[in-house]
């Protein structure tokens, strides 16, 4: 077994991505990733939520919180930390960076 590489994937360009807004893709090795711009600045988190399978990103952003909309539980998007019931498992975050108006997340990925 090999040791974990971490990986720089581009997801998209910033503009695509309004302030308020968040957008879901298919990253390979880590699945559906929710890309939140919230205030200008950018995260990531897995885009399943923990209580249901759910789409996070069909629920709705409210400032730094995202809400699922199945059972309406909310997460912490920068920490992905569950702020209470139904939800009680926090959601995997990556780190973003934002690079001449690219934006990329980063991931790790088995070494082949």
């Amino acid at each position: 077994m090999g040791i974990e590489q971490p990986a720089r994937l581009s997801l998209c360009l910033a503009a695509d991505v309004p302030v308020g807004t968040m957008r879901r893709f298919d990253v390979p090795g880590a699945g559906f990733v929710a890309l939140y711009n919230v205030g200008g600045d950018f995260y990531a988190t897995a885009d399943t939520c923990t209580h249901s399978a759910a789409s996070l990103t069909e629920g709705d952003l409210d400032e730094d919180f995202v809400i699922c909309p199945v059972h309406f539980g909310m997460f912490h998007v920068p920490t992905g930390e569950a702020q209470g019931f139904p939800v009680t498992e926090d959601l995997r975050t990556y780190a973003v960076e934002v690079e001449d108006g690219v934006v990329y997340v980063v991931t790790v990925r088995d070494p082949a």
